[in-house]
Parts: structure tokens; C-alpha cells; sequence
């Protein structure tokens, strides 16, 4: 997942609105604190996905994933982006220049429900301040912080800053809040976690793990350690990324007997885990898993509303229906040539994307090829040119119709100089 997020990004562009929901790399039953970088890309795609609506006229987010990450408990949809989180009348997760702030201390409060650290400075996401009129927040999705300063009780004015300067970089209108944690205590159903914990079995436990637990869930809604959080996933959290997707949404499902194998892998590897800590007395019995049981997720991939889309991945050796690998060269420029005036008079598209354009325009024109050098392609090839475009992608390709007559070759560092 995270190889197809890299080459689309690359394609695609970083200012397109392309997330990956990548799986926390701490194992279920693990003790571990989730990396930061990783549980703020989660949240952000999962957010980015709540929030869609066809109405607003923005396009939709495309989100990267595996069925790891699938799998796994998250959030509900009305905590990730809900339409309204009023206090007092004001929208706790969306700030604007002239608003009114009643209740600071309440809008503060909220943003802790959310997952927000009190700290004297903003440097990371996650983490707001408060010094007299001043206001500073990180929010999980932001790539800067964002300074507002009040008078009074009304926004005066909003600037995103550098974390590590604390300087001013450009003037906002708003700023926007998600969850900086995906385990949040003080949004769940109480009484159904509080039914979970009472059918966990800790008989067959060691007395100090025994202790650790109990003390850990006492203090689950008062004072929880935020670094073992990830424990309690199971325990807090019952949705997962199927009840964020809209129904418009198309699943492009990527080598889907692999992916059902893998999924059937990862539960047997979660048995033998849970299996394993419950015989050394590390893990009461009935204690709720962080992840759905493929059985109840697989149906739902099935029947989803908006359709599927069946491929066979480009980054493997798998035989592709459309994608093929494109002619390597190594330095054999005059049958790159050769071969790029042969298919020029049969009417095909050539991208070329190379850190070297100069010297393939100057190699191209001495074969009297035409050839169009640009930074981006922003309409379709057209057929019977050359396009050189400077950029770096792992490899190339080439794309055929059904009659098994290629369309487009895209070229590489990798095919014609052997390096990328």
C-alpha cells in the first residue's frame, strides 16, 4: 500500500487530495505507543473521507490501504468530522476570523475529549497553548500551527507559524479540528465499555499483571496513560473504515484473491498472539480484539453500493490485462531511437521522464524526432508525439488495448540509462 501511495503521489501530485491509511506497525496485545507520523495519517485519511460531501463541489479524496489497516477498529464517523460539535453555539472543530469564543475553557476542554495535549509550545500536531489572548493550536491534518489571537471573547485575527521559529508565515480565515487520537475515552458508550470490562476473565492471569490492568482500566475515563492507549483499541473503538466510506465511494480492489488470503493470514497470526499472551498470563480471556473479524468485513466489500473495480497490481510480476513492462535500453540509445520513430509512424503516445531532457532532445532531434518538453502532462498524449517530461519514477510502462496493440509507452532513468 504504501509502494501504490508513493507512485501515485509521484503521478499524481502532491496538492491532490491522496491519503494513505497505512496500519499501525505495533502488533494487536501489544504494549506499545502507535508512532504519531503513522496515527495522524490514519486519522487524516479517515477524516478526509467523513468529511466528503459531493455538494461542496471539491473532489474526492482517494485513500491507499491495505487489509491490515482494514480491519482495524477505529473511530465512529460523527467523532472523526461530525457536522456540528456545538459549544455554546460554537463549532469546537472549525475556528473563523470574527467568531465569537463564549466559553474558552469549554472549547479547551473539548479539544482534550479530542485527543489535544496542553503544552507551554506548539512544535508538534496534536498540541495547542494558551498565553493571555493567544491561542495556539497544531491540528492532526495541518502542516503548520496556527496562532489565534483573541480580543476578548472574538477571533481577531488567524496566522499559520513556523514550529520551529514560532514565526508568523501567512494569514488564515480558518482552522480546521480532527481527533489528534484514535482511542479517545471520553467519547465512547461508557456503559458498553464498562460491559466489556466486566466479562473479561482474569483467572488465568499473573496477579501483577492482573494488578497493572485493573489499575489501567480504573483509570481509563479519569486519567489514562496515552502512550498504552493502543492497548485498549478493542476495548474503546467498534468501527471501522467501511462505515466512513460514502456510498457513492468505488473500491479498487487490488488482487483480491491476495487480498482475502492475507486477511485469513493476519487473523491467524492475531490467534496465535492472543493465544500466546493468554497462556503466559499476560492477557484475561474475553478480552475485546483491536480488529474486526474478517468474516464480517468481507461481505461488506462485496455488497458495497458504489461498485468495485477488479486490477491486478503494476508493482508486481503478476500477468496485467492492461499494464506491461516498458522496453529496457541501458544506454542503447539509437534502438531507443529506432523504436520511438517505429511507433511514431504507427500513430502511438511516447512520455519520456527523465532527469536528463536536454540530452534526449539533442539525441531525439539529431533523429530528426519532434519532440515536447513541459514540467507536467495535464492533458492526455496525444497520438504520433513525444513528450519529455523532468521528474524521476522507479520504472515505466506501457499500456495495451484489448486488441493487444500498445497505446502509450511511458519511459524511464530506469529503462534507458539503467539507473534512476
Amino acid at each position: 500500500a504504501r509502494r501504490l501511495f508513493d507512485q501515485l503521489v509521484t503521478y499524481l501530485g502532491e496538492s491532490q487530495p491522496l491519503h494513505l491509511l497505512p496500519e499501525p506497525e505495533v502488533l494487536p496485545f501489544e504494549r506499545l505507543a502507535v508512532d504519531s507520523h503513522t496515527s495522524n495519517q490514519r486519522l487524516t485519511a479517515l477524516a478526509a473521507l467523513s468529511s466528503y460531501s459531493a455538494r461542496a463541489g471539491a473532489g474526492p479524496p482517494m485513500v491507499v490501504t491495505s487489509i491490515a489497516a482494514v480491519l482495524r477498529k477505529t473511530l465512529p464517523p460523527v467523532v472523526v468530522a461530525p457536522l456540528a460539535d456545538p459549544v455554546d453555539g460554537l463549532n469546537s472543530r472549525t475556528l473563523r476570523s470574527g467568531q465569537r469564543i463564549p466559553r474558552l475553557d469549554d472549547l479547551l476542554v473539548r479539544w482534550v475529549e479530542l485527543g489535544y495535549r496542553h503544552e507551554p509550545v506548539v512544535e508538534t500536531p496534536g498540541v495547542f497553548s494558551l498565553r493571555g489572548g493567544i491561542l495556539d493550536v497544531y491540528p492532526t491534518q495541518a502542516d503548520l500551527p496556527y496562532r489565534i489571537e483573541l480580543w476578548d471573547d472574538e477571533i481577531d485575527t488567524i496566522r499559520r507559524f513556523d514550529p520551529f521559529t514560532q514565526r508568523s508565515v501567512g494569514s488564515a480565515d480558518v482552522v480546521t479540528m480532527i481527533p489528534a487520537s484514535e482511542q479517545l475515552p471520553d467519547l465512547v458508550d461508557r456503559a458498553r465499555v464498562e460491559q466489556l470490562i466486566a466479562a473479561m476473565d482474569f483467572a488465568n492471569c499473573h496477579q501483577d499483571f492482573k494488578d497493572r490492568m485493573e489499575e489501567e482500566l480504573g483509570a481509563l475515563f479519569s486519567g489514562p496513560d496515552m502512550e498504552t492507549l493502543h492497548f485498549y483499541n478493542g476495548v474503546l473503538n467498534q468501527h471501522s473504515l467501511l462505515d466512513h466510506i460514502p456510498a457513492s465511494t468505488i473500491m479498487v480492489m487490488d488482487r483480491m484473491e491476495q487480498v482475502d488470503q492475507e486477511a485469513q493470514d493476519q487473523e491467524e497470526k492475531f490467534y496465535r498472539m492472543r493465544y500466546s499472551r493468554e497462556q503466559r498470563g499476560e492477557l484475561p480471556r474475553n478480552f475485546p480484539a483491536p480488529y474486526h473479524p474478517w468474516h464480517e468485513i468481507s461481505p461488506r466489500l462485496q455488497s458495497h453500493p458504489g461498485g468495485q473495480v477488479l486490477v491486478q497490481s503494476w508493482l508486481t510480476d503478476d500477468v496485467d490485462p492492461i499494464f506491461r513492462s516498458a522496453t529496457p535500453y541501458y544506454g542503447r540509445l539509437e534502438q531507443f531511437t529506432a523504436d520511438v520513430r517505429r511507433d511514431l509512424k504507427d500513430g502511438k503516445s511516447i512520455v519520456v521522464v527523465s532527469q536528463h531532457n536536454r540530452r534526449l532532445a539533442e539525441v531525439l532531434e539529431e533523429s530528426e524526432v519532434g519532440v515536447s518538453a513541459a514540467e507536467s502532462l495535464e492533458e492526455p498524449p496525444e497520438p504520433g508525439r513525444v513528450y519529455l517530461i523532468h521528474g524521476a519514477l522507479s520504472e515505466g510502462w506501457v499500456i495495451d488495448s484489448q486488441n493487444g496493440q500498445s497505446q502509450l509507452t511511458l519511459l524511464t532513468d530506469a529503462e534507458l540509462f539503467g539507473t534512476v
